[in-house]
Parts: C-alpha cells; structure tokens; sequence
C-alpha cells in the first residue's frame, strides 16, 4: 500500500512525501521525502530515499540526491543542470549527471555526461541530441533521459 502527500504552500516550493507500508510485514518497507525549489529560471531539488524490505534478501539503502540548475527544455540560449545521489550506508556518490543545452528558434543541442557507480560497474557515458523544430530530435539522449 503506498501513499504520497504534496504540499505546494508557494508556486516556487513543493514538498512531498511518499510511504510504502507492507500489510504483511505490519511495517514501513520505504519512504521518501523530497523539496523542490524554483525561482525565474534557477532551480533546485532535494531528495532523501530510505528502502528496508529485506535486510537477508536486499540491503538497505539510504540515498540523498541533489540536483540545480539553469533553464528549461524549452528555453532559448544556453541552459544547464547537475544530479548527484549519494548513497549514506556505503558513505559512495553512486550517480553524477550533467547537462548543457542550447536551443534557438528552430533547432537545439544537448549533452549529457553521466557517471554511474554502482557495485561493480563504474561506467561513464555521453550522451547527445540534436532537435530540429516540426521534424524530430536525433541521437542518444533520449526525452526521458534529460534532467530538465
């Protein structure tokens, strides 16, 4: 069963909480708490995630991510964002992304470098899109992928 609670008391900040609770269990398997933070074009997200389902089966995880930048996926000129998630019980940076986009009235250009470390795999990749305006969006970085 989960719930989810936001509260937007201004158009510039949001809070939410989100809780799974396990009827079987009789207990709170995760919960997560994030705050997001808007003003003009800068913007900034804090989130903190707990997940306890199984300390025999799957460890606990207990990762705060921060995020800032920029812009918009649809502003002109120059637009930038960052993501961190830091995991707090293995005291690790598990994600780094950033990404650079410029846009103009008919065409845009993003790039993503993204650093991933997690167990065994630490893996860099970049990623790159190139839209052209009633036509398409070409590359690697897929919509779903940019962070802003």
């Amino acid at each position: 069963m989960e719930s989810a609670l936001t509260v937007s008391p201004y158009a510039f900040f949001s809070l939410t909480y989100r809780a799974a609770y396990d009827p079987l269990r009789q207990k709170f398997v995760d919960h997560q708490i994030s705050s997001s933070f808007r003003h003009s074009n800068y913007f900034v997200h804090v989130d903190e995630t707990a997940i306890t389902i199984n300390p025999l089966l799957i460890p606990q995880v207990n990762q705060l991510t921060f995020g800032a930048g920029y812009g918009s996926s649809t502003r002109r000129g120059w637009n930038f964002a960052g993501t961190l998630t830091y995991d707090l019980n293995a005291s690790q940076l598990l994600y780094e992304f950033a990404q650079i986009s410029y846009n103009t009235n008919c065409c845009g250009f993003s790039v993503q470098l993204r650093r991933i470390n997690v167990g065994v795999r630490d893996d860099v990749q970049y990623m790159y899109s190139f839209s052209l305006a009633n036509l398409g969006t070409f590359g690697t970085l897929q919509k779903q992928d940019r962070i802003f």
